[in-house]
């Protein structure tokens, strides 16, 4: 594509600069989008993934290939089950959109907690420094239906509740 060039440089840039200040950067493939073909789930930005793995490869940088590890789970579900992971509402079902929606590239709660939980098991399976301080079990993360509806917590709330269900990785991190 036209911004391929842009993207490759750009993602080089990226690798360069962390790696120069002492980081450790990771690359990742762009995620699938809820597109299907003969009920698979498709790539619909194959290039940009391409060109991810090629600059991963020449500057030495860990990679997670988001792409395949998206298009494995969604297909597992199927277009329909998959309507759930991303922002699909009708009218008077969410409060963000009254007049409903049907988006089949930005995910809903549960499919960004789904997607979360792709990648930290892909951060967990690379050997970096950070890698052993990702949790092997995420319940908040791999969990089926969405989180019960709950009043907004209160000034007295317990902020240990928000941070239980948020955090995939172990309390020794300091992360």
């Amino acid at each position: 594509p036209p911004a391929a060039p842009d993207y490759r440089q750009y993602l080089t840039a990226f690798a360069d600069d962390v790696k120069s200040k002492g980081g450790t950067p990771v690359i990742l493939t762009p995620v699938a989008r809820r597109s299907f073909y003969q009920g698979q789930a498709q790539a619909d930005f194959a290039e940009y993934s391409s060109v991810a793995r090629v600059v991963a490869r020449e500057t030495g940088t860990p990679l997670i290939d988001l792409e395949a590890l998206s298009r494995a789970w969604l297909s597992e579900a199927g277009p329909e089950q998959a309507k759930a992971y991303f922002l699909h509402y009708q009218p008077g079902q969410a409060a963000a959109f009254p007049k409903g929606i049907d988006d089949d590239t930005h995910f809903s709660e549960l499919g960004a907690r789904h997607v979360a939980n792709l990648i930290a098991g892909a951060l967990a399976r690379l050997a970096l420094p950070v890698s052993g301080a990702v949790r092997g079990d995420r319940p908040a993360l791999s969990r089926e239906t969405p989180p019960e509806q709950r009043a907004p917590p209160s000034d007295s709330a317990d902020p240990s509740r928000l941070a239980s269900e948020t955090t995939w990785l172990r309390s020794s991190s300091t992360v």
